[in-house]
């Protein structure tokens, strides 16, 4: 055969290739797709002793954020919501379902650190850069009060468990109460160091927050005042903490001194200490959280770093790695996207 005629045979053949490269691609995104709007349980997925089941691979992957990083991440009361916090200044509302968005509250100057969901499922709230909260009304979308007091940045916000009060704490080392309904500060507590986050229980009594001096500190909230402070846990600061909602006197904190511990508020002791091999992804940034699944004793922390996010899964009553999930994520930056994984 010349080689006039080979050349653009072997040119044919190539894009004949490309073209059933892009069709597989594109089959195999819109079959995983299909799959999460079905409700389709997944056979690979790993069967725990004790009921739960968890995925081996994610079912939808939502680009939440073009080029700006996610800083916060959280679900409603009934899990059918999400909101994530990024650093282009607006809050964005997911239907966990089938992956749409369904609203964009703005109205933050800077990249917005942290969001909250009130549990009666009126209002939301998004602590930002700008050293202010907002709370925003779900019914409308628009901003209902600006909460100024803060004279640095704000890393956590949360709401009590009777949606009257919001929380919050930052690198001022100031933790603020405020009340919902009125939009003013009631108290305003020294807690010693930065504030990366904290937890109020639910019968709203206790406020724990953990710090940049790696301590963990117990706030009475009829008084205002210090109850305790566990320190000599974490050797490194502490970056998040969740309550454990099968157990109302057992919390979970994350550290950068890549370990979680397990405590008791009550005693103020250390139940069981996590460690994870190669457990550098646990800290990689301070804004990276821990938090506990409602209904099983399992524990998931979901950190990420640059071109990869893993999903660690650890059993509280075994204090192991029960699974870790790998998804990739943008290139352009870390952390961009939300990855739904259907249980």
């Amino acid at each position: 055969m010349p080689l006039c005629t080979r050349v653009p045979l072997f040119r044919l053949l190539v894009l004949l290739a490309l073209r059933w490269r892009r069709v597989m691609l594109l089959h195999n995104r819109t079959g995983a797709e299909s799959e999460m709007v079905s409700g389709r349980i997944d056979p690979s997925m790993q069967t725990l002793p004790f009921g739960c089941q968890l995925p081996s691979r994610a079912r939808q992957t939502v680009i939440a954020h073009e080029r700006n990083e996610i800083h916060s991440l959280a679900h409603n009361c009934s899990g059918a919501m999400v909101l994530t916090g990024s650093d282009d200044r607006t809050i964005k509302l997911w239907d966990t379902r089938n992956g749409n968005k369904l609203a964009a509250l703005e109205g933050a100057v800077k990249g917005v650190m942290s969001v909250a969901f009130s549990d009666d499922g009126k209002h939301v709230v998004g602590a930002s850069n700008d050293f202010a909260l907002r709370i925003w009304s779900l019914s409308t979308s628009r901003v209902l009060y600006a909460l100024n007091g803060h004279q640095n940045k704000i890393y956590c916000a949360g709401f009590s468990s009777d949606s009257r009060t919001i929380f919050s704490g930052g690198y001022d080392r100031l933790i603020k109460l405020w009340d919902v309904h009125r939009g003013v500060v009631t108290q305003s507590i020294n807690c010693q160091s930065s504030c990366n986050d904290g937890a109020m229980t639910r019968d709203c009594s206790v406020l724990v927050s953990v710090h940049l001096d790696a301590s963990v500190r117990l706030w009475d909230m009829r008084t205002g005042q210090l109850a305790h402070e566990i320190s000599r846990v974490h050797k490194q600061p502490v970056t998040s903490v969740c309550l454990v909602p099968t157990n109302p006197n057992e919390i979970v904190t994350n550290s950068r001194d890549d370990s979680l511990h397990l405590l008791d508020i009550r005693t103020y002791t250390c139940v069981r200490t996590f460690q994870v091999a190669s457990a550098a992804v646990l800290a990689a940034e301070p804004c990276h959280p821990c938090c506990c699944s409602p209904t099983a004793p399992c524990h998931p922390c979901a950190p990420s770093v640059p071109a990869f996010a893993v999903l660690f899964v650890l059993a509280l009553s075994a204090g192991s790695v029960t699974r870790d999930c790998a998804v990739p994520t943008t290139s352009q930056c870390c952390n961009t996207r939300v990855v739904l994984y259907a249980i």
